[in-house]
């Protein structure tokens, strides 16, 4: 059985992702769900495939969609 997978649409130009806070986070007290938003390009492989999870080129987290 082939997975189905589909593309983002035209008119998608940014993804927000989110990601789980870290053990310092939980510490410091900002223990709730991250949002960034990410250009739609860093979410797709070079095949045109969205991928599910990105790593931040800013902070080197990883967030998912």
């Amino acid at each position: 059985m082939s997975t189905i997978w589909l593309p983002f649409r035209d008119d998608v130009t940014e993804v927000t992702g989110h990601r789980n806070p870290t053990k310092f986070e939980y510490t410091i007290g900002e223990g709730a769900i991250h949002y960034k938003t990410f250009p739609v390009e860093l979410w797709m492989y070079p095949t045109g495939k969205p991928k599910k999870w990105i790593k931040c080129p800013q902070d080197k987290l990883r967030y998912y969609r």
